[in-house]
């Protein structure tokens, strides 16, 4: 499921998570690493009650909660990219993929910039990718993005131990700020530069098939 924690109740949200806890035990229970990481959907953490409910909940469970700095927006590309998949329309297809790709390439130079003017280093990027038949296809692609931008795949734990990171789920119940706010005073929003724009063709197909 995927609900967002603005437009429910806590207790529902919970639920949820309970309810996937049940079906996903079976694989963690075989995997041989015992780490669990959680990201909100929609990186979308409600008003301050529900928020501190919500890690509370999380810290009596082996969870960390974890940011994302580099937004894919891959829902949107996926959306025209399966409406072109169904059709067997080839041709769109690897326009799309071509348009997915570029689009992350551009989003971590950006983003990489964006590091630079803030805090004069870089940092290892924590990229939102969801499991969806886009990247289902094309996942050997991005990962070599990743590469020729001279990215690796570290585990995760690593990354957040980057002192960057130390103050993303420390909170307290005064505190007011909201993801977009943390990503203002961390500078992952690049300053002196708007953010890359999605492909112009991809975005107007998106929202001929959202709005039908």
């Amino acid at each position: 499921s995927h609900l967002s924690l603005s437009k429910v109740l806590l207790e529902i949200f919970i639920e949820d998570v309970e309810k996937n806890e049940r079906i996903l035990d079976a694989f963690w229970n075989a995997a041989s690493y015992k780490e669990r990481y959680f990201r909100l959907p929609y990186l979308q953490r409600g008003n301050t009650e529900k928020y501190n409910g919500i890690k509370a909940f999380l810290s009596q469970r082996p969870y960390t909660l974890v940011p994302v700095t580099v937004n894919s927006f891959d829902f949107i590309f996926n959306a025209v990219f399966v409406h072109a998949y169904k059709n067997k329309d080839k041709s769109a297809v690897k326009n799309v993929i071509s348009a997915y790709l570029a689009h992350i390439e551009a989003l971590l130079q950006y983003h990489e910039r964006a590091m630079s003017n803030k805090i004069g280093r870089a940092i290892d990027h924590i990229l939102l990718l969801h499991a969806n038949l886009l990247n289902a296809c094309c996942l050997d692609k991005v990962a070599a993005v990743l590469a020729k931008n001279g990215y690796r795949i570290p585990p995760l734990q690593e990354t957040l131990n980057d002192p960057f990171y130390q103050d993303f789920s420390k909170w307290n119940a005064e505190d007011q700020r909201h993801f977009e706010q943390w990503w203002k005073e961390k500078g992952i929003n690049n300053e002196i530069e708007p953010l890359p724009g999605i492909d112009a063709a991809v975005l107007e197909s998106y929202r001929r098939f959202v709005r039908h």
